[in-house]
């Protein structure tokens, strides 16, 4: 594809439709699946008590510390005030979200293998044929600000793509721009590199073209795309939150909590079964590049070898015995797959170059990105539609540039896909990814909450939560300010109560405050009931000096009832009379 001329534009026969509906229904099931059997109420809590406050009113970064970009909590603020605290409508907001994003992740991977590759179609089904199983909701399946980061970036590619059209519509192009800012405002490590990445490529491109004296209209109104959004997002927050109030949580506090040091970024890259794979592949490009003869067992084999390390992370569920090694190698392709992302824009010959060109580049840092949340282990959980179209980039421009068979690509995507296919079902059916929670697979508890109808989770988890709303509903006036530690469950979206307290959740990542702030903020606010969870269902105690704030705490705190998993605390008379 050049920007000098119109792109292949591949019309939608009825395969096109059958292939899109068929990702799409398996995404959705995937998901539902998902929710019938698994929880975990830390994540859902955050999301939806965060979502309460905002539907009830408060704002994020004035009122009450975040340290997320909002978005994805305005979505399901949005969604509590259409269709009520009720939560399957949230489980349905996922399945739809997933299934979309797989429909465009595969029409971005076929407009990219449509540029003069025979079986184009098969290729791109082929690779996208695991993100049923991969998917953004399909892993981690609750509301969740890195799959709708990611659901946004695929929204935009889409767009980006739509500017190597000649002519290129200048509204298209100013619409491109304005989406590439919407990831920032979802996920702001995933969103920021997107952004930056994006907005260098497009002004390289530019810059490119007015060199040579052809068109770059296109790039100019989409760097003014980009500008207008990017400077009307900040004058809303700056009218409704502060700026500096953003700033301070979503940059400076969440950076400070998150930010890992680059050693441990560039450990990823450190591992010897790297070598091997990269060797794997230099071997089978270098087949394939010599085919002159174009022999298809070569072009085979070459596929073979460029599959190696996405064979043996299939092959691995039965050579090791240990979970943990398996997920280890499956997480292993995403440093693999961005090397060899490097070599398909190396091998990219297109003249003039285009976005099609330094797509890769935007895709890998949009990845890098997400590895500064929680590295390659807790990262990747939401971004496998980006390794299929880094995948397509590297196979669609290492076939154009050796001018091989279809059988190279088709033997490769084959190979891949099956492999991701037995790997990655592994990974989602043990839920290796949620080892930080207690995942029963036992039968779930039937519901008896009316606002959690649809959530799923076995053990005694939802009947302890349950036994403590009846005592709030009976014994904690309504009006009441409560504190909640460390806040696993989500009991202001199932009750409708308003948080008075500042912090919802009781971890390094989301709580600013020190054990002098925390009992100091419910002396002053006369924060009148105090409830802590005993057995969590995370695996690990999040509170930090959990017990120096507990011994703060019962100095001015009461011990009055103490149900199944919960103890309830009364602000003492005396810190009251101090008001």
């Amino acid at each position: 594809m050049t920007s000098g001329t119109k792109t292949p534009t591949l019309s939608a026969p009825r395969s096109d439709w059958a292939a899109a509906a068929s990702l799409f229904v398996a995404t959705v099931a995937v998901v539902l699946w998902q929710n019938s059997r698994l929880a975990v109420l830390w994540d859902l809590s955050y999301v939806l008590d965060t979502a309460t406050r905002i539907a009830l009113g408060q704002m994020p970064y004035r009122d009450f510390p975040l340290a997320h970009a909002p978005l994805t909590f305005a979505i399901q603020a949005g969604i509590i005030d259409l269709a009520g605290r009720v939560y399957w409508p949230h489980i349905v907001y996922c399945a739809l979200v997933g299934g979309l994003s797989t429909v465009a992740a595969w029409r971005i991977v076929l407009n990219l293998l449509g540029d003069g590759l025979t079986h184009a179609r098969l290729l791109a089904f082929l690779l996208c044929l695991p993100l049923p199983v991969l998917g953004l909701y399909s892993i981690f399946p609750q509301p969740f600000y890195d799959p709708d980061c990611v659901a946004a970036i695929l929204a935009s590619l889409l767009l980006l793509q739509g500017m190597n059209e000649r002519p290129a519509s200048t509204a298209r192009a100013f619409a491109a721009g304005a989406a590439v800012v919407i990831p920032v405002f979802v996920k702001q490590n995933i969103g920021v590199a997107f952004l930056v990445a994006t907005g260098a490529v497009v002004t390289l491109l530019a810059v490119i073209n007015l060199l040579r004296r052809q068109p770059a209209r296109h790039y100019l109104f989409c760097l003014a795309g980009m500008a207008c959004a990017l400077a009307l997002a900040l004058v809303a927050i700056q009218v409704t939150a502060g700026f500096g109030n953003y700033w301070r949580w979503t940059m400076t506090f969440a950076a400070a909590r998150r930010l890992p040091n680059f050693s441990d970024m560039a450990a990823i890259y450190a591992d010897p079964g790297l070598l091997t794979g990269l060797a794997c592949f230099g071997l089978g490009a270098i087949a394939v590049c010599f085919n002159r003869g174009r022999r298809r067992l070569i072009d085979f084999v070459a596929g073979a070898a460029i599959s190696a390390p996405f064979l043996f992370a299939a092959a691995s569920l039965w050579i090791d015995t240990d979970p943990s090694d398996h997920t280890g190698h499956l997480l292993a392709l995403w440093p693999f797959t961005v090397i060899i992302g490097f070599v398909g824009v190396a091998l990219d010959r297109r003249s003039p170059v285009n976005l099609t060109t330094g797509l890769p580049l935007i895709i890998i840092a949009a990845a890098q990105g997400a590895f500064l949340s929680q590295q390659l282990w807790g990262s990747t959980y939401a971004i496998w539609p980006l390794l299929s179209i880094l995948l397509a980039c590297t196979l669609g421009s290492l076939a154009r540039y050796s001018k091989s068979t279809a059988w190279m690509p088709i033997s490769a995507a084959a190979l891949v896909s099956s492999s991701l296919l037995i790997a990655g079902f592994s990974y989602v059916a043990t839920h290796v990814r949620l080892n930080y929670a207690q995942i029963d697979d036992a039968q779930p508890h039937p519901v008896t909450i009316s606002s959690l109808q649809g959530l799923n989770l076995a053990g005694e988890q939802l009947p302890d939560f349950a036994e403590l709303l009846v005592y709030a509903e009976k014994n904690i006036p309504t009006n009441d300010p409560i504190i909640l530690i460390p806040g696993e469950d989500p009991f202001y979206f199932a009750t409708g109560r308003r948080p008075q307290f500042p912090v919802l959740l009781f971890d390094r990542s989301t709580n600013p405050f020190s054990v002098e702030d925390l009992v100091r903020i419910c002396v002053d606010r006369r924060i009148r009931w105090l409830i802590v969870k005993r057995r969590l269902q995370l695996l690990g105690d999040p509170v930090e000096h959990r017990a120096q704030l507990m011994s703060a705490l019962t100095r001015v705190y009461a011990p009055v009832a103490r149900l199944q998993n919960y103890d309830i605390y009364e602000l003492r008379p005396a810190q009251t009379k101090r008001q």
